[in-house]
């Protein structure tokens, strides 16, 4: 694939056509408001990120094109990613003109963050060509994408964006069944919710939720996930770490009103799943490795919010 169209010019799209554009593809982008000023915008964000490597090249921004008419924009595309408002109506509306205006094989993905796929392909009549590639705001910094399939997308569509995707640097995860929200809002919504119940009931202060996860998880996790974590943190490995601590999240989900997820079966099959994940490295270099990653992870963090309040202080 070396041809993209970007409808809809706001934040995810644009954050979509630098993605593409800097991993060498030509992006060609479409919006129903004639908005002149996304190429200076991304332009900006390019310069921005100049130094990290996740500018592109000399010629990233020169690879992307505005069009007026979505005939244009789509023109040759071989992948077209949706970014309009969630909106039911609008989104039935916008991919019915897309397969208009694209070619039979060209593949469509939509970046709603809410709207089940199923609802979405209601408007479809290639629905073998489509799927949800939703995002992480802003995909540009974030590369983690999940992808929602139907039972009418082909495999071969499935097949073809996964490798896409993986091309232009973003790490792609494949949802099973759709189910409202998508994984990544389920999870934030999750511990969301519990921020803002712990805030109600006066046990949080508002100003002192961020800290809690700058300071705290959102260090570990910038370098080791959740799982590994616990494998790391109990001497048998995760399985051990659940029969240990596990009881801590039954009492939330109860206390919430929520049933507990966490069983010995449960326990066991997951233990059995991640075998081979953490199996290959031993656990002392590990634990070196998170150390290491996380010290230079907190001097990075320090650095940078030096530069910008020049105390080193922030809200989070």
């Amino acid at each position: 694939m070396k041809n993209i169209g970007i409808v809809g010019q706001g934040i995810i799209g644009s954050s979509w056509a630098l993605v593409f554009a800097r991993a060498g593809l030509h992006v060609r982008i479409w919006s129903r408001e004639k908005e002149k000023a996304t190429r200076s915008t991304i332009g900006a964000t390019i310069a921005a990120l100049t130094g990290t490597g996740l500018d592109g090249d000399a010629d990233t921004l020169a690879r992307i094109s505005l069009h007026e008419t979505l005939d244009e924009a789509l023109q040759g595309a071989d992948f077209i990613q949706e970014s309009v408002p969630e909106d039911l109506a609008l989104k039935h509306d916008v991919l019915s003109r897309i397969e208009a205006a694209a070619a039979a094989d060209a593949i469509i993905a939509s970046s709603t963050s809410g709207i089940l796929p199923s609802r979405l392909i209601e408007a479809m009549a290639r629905p073998e060509r489509f799927l949800v590639v939703h995002p992480l705001s802003p995909p540009h910094l974030l590369p983690i994408t999940e992808l929602c399939t139907t039972p009418q997308t082909s495999p071969a569509t499935l097949e073809v964006v996964t490798e896409l995707l993986v091309a232009v640097g973003q790490r792609p995860v494949h949802l099973h069944k759709e189910i409202p929200g998508f994984a990544l809002n389920r999870i934030l919504g999750a511990m969301m919710n519990e921020c803002f119940a712990l805030v109600r009931d006066g046990i949080l202060r508002p100003q002192d939720v961020d800290p809690l996860l700058t300071e705290g998880f959102g260090l570990r996790w910038g370098i080791i996930g959740p799982l590994a974590a616990m494998d790391l943190n109990a001497p048998g490995g995760i399985a051990d770490y659940l029969r240990r601590y596990g009881g801590i999240y039954e009492i939330v989900a109860r206390s919430r009103g929520g049933e507990p997820v966490l069983n010995p079966a449960f326990i066991d099959d997951l233990a059995q799943a991640l075998q081979p994940v953490f199996a290959n490295k031993d656990p002392a270099l590990r634990r070196a490795q998170r150390d290491r990653g996380i010290g230079e992870l907190r001097a990075a963090r320090a650095r940078i919010l030096a530069d910008a309040d020049g105390d080193g202080t922030t809200s989070g």
